[in-house]
């Protein structure tokens, strides 16, 4: 809003690339470096994430599975869904070898699944004004 573009990362197990569309990431350990402040992390429907390290976000971001109608609000076109790219059911982050999201200031975590993590699925420290809804969290040993 108010004139800033709004970014995403995509994120899907068959890519490899930037985080764009196009050639989305393929491992969740890149988002941080991947992306910015603010952004919108997009992880596909109907993905699996095996052995990877942590996803960590930074400050005001969003990491949104698809699978479920997630908003965003527009300065053109008022409050739009976000078009779906595979659908499929929510992506699965599975054995991650640490924490499986470690979250920042103003995070929005929604519509994913954190499978036997070797650390906690979901950690935040002397973090501030979270949203997690519609998040599986199984087998974390922290």
């Amino acid at each position: 809003m108010g004139g800033t573009p709004i970014r995403f990362v995509h994120v899907d197990n068959g890519g490899g690339g930037d985080g764009t569309f196009e050639d989305p990431l393929s491992d969740v350990a890149h988002v941080f470096a991947n992306s910015m402040a603010g952004d919108i992390v997009y992880m596909h429907g109907g993905t699996t994430f095996d052995m990877q390290g942590s996803l960590v976000l930074q400050d005001n971001q969003r990491l949104l599975g698809e699978g479920i109608a997630h908003l965003i609000d527009t300065d053109q076109f008022g409050t739009i869904p976000i078009p779906a790219v595979n659908g499929g059911p929510a992506p699965i982050i599975s054995n991650s070898m640490a924490d499986a999201i470690v979250m920042a200031n103003n995070n929005e975590i929604s519509n994913l699944v954190t499978n036997t993590p070797m650390g906690s699925g979901i950690v935040g420290a002397g973090i501030t004004d979270f949203n997690i809804n519609n998040v599986m969290v199984t087998g974390a040993t922290a």
